[in-house]
């Protein structure tokens, strides 16, 4: 009941301080926790205020972010990795932008998603020895006597 409690605050908070995201996005993350406990309508009421938030601020890294870990309540992976594409798709070419969609993509267990696929020669270095590896001679230097 202690999430209760904080929803509450938060609702408060939201209330006497509409202007302030921060609040709003807390607020939503522990009114989306009640759908763990059979509110079916909670991931929606949390969708909607980041709807809201976004209107006014746009897509950004931690709107993204509390998309992402609220959709991960229900796991719904296709709407975590929509979001996380929709947040790629504002700056592609940005270094900070493809770092935190790296991050994301593991966050949600998809480490490799972000990397191009290898094509056939760099998978076939990858996965065949270096020749002359396999012999002893290549491993150790040769210390028999002459």
């Amino acid at each position: 009941r202690r999430f209760d409690d904080v929803r509450d605050v938060y609702r408060q908070l939201c209330a006497a301080y509409p202007d302030r995201p921060d609040y709003s996005l807390q607020y939503a993350w522990y009114k989306a926790l009640d759908y763990r406990r059979g509110d079916s309508t909670a991931l929606d009421s949390a969708k909607a205020i980041y709807d809201r938030i976004e209107k006014g601020a746009g897509v950004d890294m931690n709107l993204t972010l509390h998309r992402v870990r609220t959709l991960s309540l229900a796991g719904d992976t296709a709407a975590m990795i929509a979001e996380i594409q929709r947040y790629h798709a504002t700056s592609p070419a940005d270094a900070e932008v493809n770092f935190t969609t790296g991050k994301m993509y593991e966050y949600i267990d998809m480490p490799d998603s972000t990397a191009p696929a290898p094509s056939t020669r760099q998978w076939a270095r990858h996965i065949s020895p270096a020749p002359n590896t396999t012999t002893p001679s290549a491993t150790r230097p040769d210390t028999t006597p002459r």
